[in-house]
């Protein structure tokens, strides 16, 4: 074979023909995915990539850059590495399908090409379901072809072997009710019948138990096939290895007729049914290796939502799409903490954090696949939520799964219920530190974009969640008491910003008080102690956040609740009155990203804002309009959103529950569209920061005093001034040595700049002498006082604040709290770094 030398005098990267015009056919072979170029050459244009198992069709051997490469003419044209594909005579016929002639050839199963293995086929313990049961005697003259009455009768024998099984695995007595259940009616086929052919009576009722490996599927999947057999009888199917014939060994090309063949032939809309399918994200044990470098891989997500059947499982939004035609479909997802789900299967793929960014990866398909459905066709459960209420002995709060799946027997489930047992498996203590800490490392980069914190109000039994009722109730104050009864069993979201603080500001002594109280089994008295002793050791200050966190809890479930259907309107009219720019901007900004997505009108009604009119200061229109253009013509049906103190329209909790699925991407992209100063405010700031005398480089500090901090109403615990000069210090550099203060506190400024010196003497620090501003406000923001002075006066002290904006806007770092609507606002308008200095992950509050 000519070397790449040899071929230098033909145009780049041009092959070395070797095969004549006939093609010959192969499949590719290798453990994630094969790249196709569109020349030979190794750094020509990429073209596509295929999947491990693809059919191919070559025309042409060659080589460049001394590799071996092939022309591919179908699934596509373009070169591939001749090692990733393997010459097959025909690749489907080699592979064994016993399947139907397949047309779509660009699509190939991994693993076994089928469910129904043939007697050459070696089937061992970590083959998917292993061989179906033999009825016939091997006799040849019965058809066994898929839809057969014989294949269907097969299957309907096989199922109630298994859930008869499965079921009695999780308890015996429940067992064999179930047995004698669905084989009394199963015996009555006895032979195998032809399909009615009679108009459909009945629509099925379609359960996914969806979940990544090792979130419970073994103990959840029995307690829900238990009440279904007792409703529905041998109309139960589960484990049906025709339908994951189709789903997971047939072409996607041909699965949504064959899918109406499967159903049509076993009956399914003769009589009621209940189907359920729960294979998990990834599926098996063989052929791992396409997703095997997990979440670490960007193009896996990609590849494995094309593959036709992602992690060898089901392709989730294809079998609602195929399944709705047929039935009422509902999707029940499982979740569980990482480090227990991945020791669930340690000893899968390479490792058990390996193993864990697997399955890091599916999370991140699950959620994607979601995000997709309607609210009303699926929730979520925690695994460790089941846990505590079976702890708890409340046997009855698992009906709250049977009312949405619509099973009528919810007394039946909780019988089964009483049966669960809990995993005893301790992954924290039971895997080595250095693992442990690696998936929780994982976990949280991953976890607030996952579902359970994408979709909190999907959540069931969400108040067996770690924060206990009764500590809820004990750590209010006595004139919140009653309301707290009322809402005592409510548990605390785990992604909730106050929350993590007021865990993560305690001791460890704090922490096993804290633990000693959420796991109390004990009797009351003894439950008394155990909480008046968490309460002695809390500071003020923890306290406090764990209030924040109870009262964000309690707004987010009325928000979730919101039921507003914007088609109703022509309009939103969103009133700003007496809170700060930052708290009134950011809503207002929500507000128009929920008219942009429901074309509506966004209109701003200001004229009782503190601050004077919004386009005063920012040219916001088209975005935000100072009156709207519906009421000429008398047209206008407006949304109102507004608020006063604890008191707000239908209007402000339907954006406030749209605002909560707008990333900081979308969010920060209309924020810089709006902030567009008008010619007087641009003038003002540059005249106000000329006292700065800044650099090009610099760090920024905002530290917001006042009401912020302090008072009955404040919203936010404090942050010493020791740690933010620490912070600011950390980033100084050769190139970025002054450090720019920008608060409402003359006397906080001070106090910074002698910390910093502290630490570092000629550090250069810099802040405004706010000599323009009342004596009365300039030591600290107080919204009251700031509501009672002369327009004029608030109009001065908002240009001040824009200026302080810009500051803090065009910082190398930005140093803030995003407890502040200020830090929030302020992120979302930079390019560079943006530090918070209280909670971790930015907010669209």
């Amino acid at each position: 074979m000519p070397t790449w030398r040899q071929l230098r005098g033909q145009s780049e990267g041009a092959p070395v023909s070797l095969v004549g015009p006939r093609e010959w056919e192969g499949i590719v072979v290798c453990n994630n995915a094969c790249v196709v170029r569109a020349e030979a050459s190794l750094d020509s244009p990429l073209v596509r990539e295929l999947p491990p198992g693809t059919c191919v069709s070559v025309v042409q051997e060659g080589e460049a850059g001394g590799r071996q490469r092939l022309c591919l003419s179908a699934p596509c044209s373009g070169w591939v590495s001749a090692k990733f594909v393997r010459k097959t005579a025909n690749a489907w016929s080699e592979a064994g399908n016993s399947m139907d002639v397949v047309e779509d050839n660009s699509w190939q199963p991994l693993g076994m090409p089928t469910f129904f293995p043939d007697a050459s086929a070696n089937v061992t313990a970590k083959t998917p379901m292993g061989r179906p049961v033999e009825l016939f005697d091997g006799n040849p003259e019965v058809d066994r072809s898929f839809g057969s009455p014989a294949a269907m009768y097969t299957d309907r024998v096989e199922m109630a072997l298994w859930i008869s099984r499965r079921v009695g695995s999780f308890n015996s007595s429940l067992g064999d009710e179930v047995k004698a259940s669905m084989f009394a009616q199963v015996g009555e086929l006895q032979a195998p019948s032809q399909p009615s052919g009679a108009p459909k009576k009945y629509r099925p009722q379609v359960l996914y138990i969806a979940g990544v490996e090792g979130t419970g599927h073994h103990g959840v999947m029995p307690m829900l096939l238990y009440p279904a057999v007792r409703q529905f009888g041998s109309g139960t199917i589960s484990w049906w290895r025709s339908l994951r014939e189709v789903l997971m060994k047939t072409p996607p090309s041909r699965r949504k007729a064959r899918l109406h063949q499967l159903l049509d032939a076993m009956g399914i809309f003769d009589r009621p049914h209940f189907i359920v399918e729960w294979c998990s994200w990834p599926f098996g044990e063989d052929v791992r290796g396409r997703w095997s470098e997990g979440c670490d891989d960007p193009n896996s997500l990609q590849r494995e939502e094309r593959s036709g059947n992602p992690g060898n499982s089901v392709d989730l939004r294809e079998f609602v799409e195929l399944f709705q035609t047929h039935g009422d479909v509902k999707v029940l997802v499982l979740h569980r903490g990482l480090a227990s789900a991945a020791w669930s299967h340690k000893e899968w793929d390479d490792g058990l954090v390996e193993h864990a960014k697997v399955l890091a990866l599916f999370n991140d398909y699950l959620t994607r696949v979601l995000r997709k459905f309607d609210a009303d066709m699926w929730r979520w459960v925690a695994y460790e939520d089941l846990c505590e209420a079976h702890v708890q002995q409340d046997f009855s709060a698992i009906k709250a799964i049977a009312d949405f799946l619509g099973l009528q027997r919810g007394a039946d489930l909780e019988r089964v219920f009483r049966h669960f047992r809990p995993s005893r498996k301790d992954a924290s203590s039971e895997m080595s530190p250095e693992n442990l800490r690696a998936i929780r490392r994982v976990e949280e980069e991953k976890c607030q974009t996952w579902f359970p914190s994408a979709f909190p109000a999907q959540r069931l039994l969400a108040q067996f969640s770690p924060c206990s009722g009764k500590v809820r109730k004990l750590l209010q104050p006595a004139q919140e008491q009653d309301q707290s009864t009322k809402d005592s069993q409510m548990g605390l979201d785990p992604t909730n910003p106050a929350f993590i603080q007021f865990l993560a500001s305690m001791t460890e002594v704090q922490k096993q008080a804290w633990l000693a109280v959420c796991q109390s089994q004990a009797d009351p008295q003894e439950s008394a102690v155990l909480i008046q002793r968490l309460q002695q050791s809390l500071s003020e200050d923890q306290v406090f956040l764990f209030r924040k966190a109870l009262l964000r809890e309690e707004v987010s479930q009325r928000v979730d609740q919101a039921d507003v259907d914007p088609g109703a309107y022509t309009c939103l009219h969103m009133w700003i009155e007496d809170r700060g720019f930052g708290s009134e901007i950011n809503n207002l900004i929500s507000a128009s990203i929920f008219c942009k997505e429901h074309e509506l009108s966004c209109v701003v009604e200001d004229e009782a804002w503190n601050s004077g009119q919004l386009h005063s200061y920012l040219q916001a229109e088209p975005l935000m309009l100072r009156r709207c253009p519906h009421s000429t013509h008398g047209r206008c049906r407006q949304l109102d959103v507004r608020r006063n103190k604890r008191v707000a329209t239908p209007g402000w909790f339907a954006v406030c529950k749209h605002a909560k699925k707008v990333s900081f991407a979308e969010k920060a992209k209309v924020t810089r569209q709006v902030w567009r100063y008008t010619s007087d405010t641009a003038n003002r700031i540059d005249l106000l920061n000329e006292e700065f005398d800044l650099p090009t480089s610099y760090v920024a500090v905002h530290v917001r005093c006042g009401d912020k901090v302090a008072g009955k109403r404040k919203e936010s615990v404090s942050v010493t001034t020791a740690d933010y000069a620490k912070e600011a210090l950390s980033h100084l550099g050769r190139n970025c040595s002054v450090i720019a203060v920008c608060t409402d506190d003359l006397s906080a400024a001070e106090e910074f700049g002698e910390a910093v010196r502290k630490l570092r003497p000629m550090a250069d620090v810099r802040w405004r002498s706010r000599k323009d501003i009342p004596e009365e406000l300039r030591h600290g923001h107080w919204q009251a006082d700031y509501n009672a002075l002369r327009v004029e006066d608030r109009v001065g002290m908002t240009q001040e604040f824009l200026a302080d904006v810009e500051v803090l806007r065009g910082a190398s770092v930005t140093i803030c709290t995003y407890s502040s609507n200020v830090g929030r606002l302020v992120a979302l308008l930079r390019d560079g770094p943006t530090v918070s200095m209280d909670q971790a992950e930015w907010t669209n509050d």
